[in-house]
């Protein structure tokens, strides 16, 4: 792997964690895509998200009083809603 190729997978890497914690925005979103369509892999899904919301509900049931201070990214909900109604 080239140091571009590698500069290009870290950058996708922290995008897809920033987009799997915090959401993107619009501008963020067509970069990623962008970034997304050079990679050698066919790879749409982020894999953090699944760990995101695993983190977000452990924390909410060690603390369920400040579990929603912090609204979950709309991106995440949406698809862990659509996940859930796929099983």
């Amino acid at each position: 792997m080239t140091t571009e190729n590698k500069k290009t997978h870290s950058k996708i890497d922290d995008m897809l964690i920033d987009q799997a914690v915090f959401g993107l925005t619009a501008h963020e979103e067509a970069e990623l895509n962008r970034l997304m369509q050079q990679r050698p892999v066919d790879d749409t899904e982020n894999p953090f998200m699944e760990t995101a919301a695993i983190v977000q509900l452990a924390l909410a049931a060690m603390d369920p009083e400040n579990a929603m201070s912090e609204r979950m990214p709309e991106n995440l909900r949406t698809r862990l809603l659509s996940s859930a109604h796929r099983q």
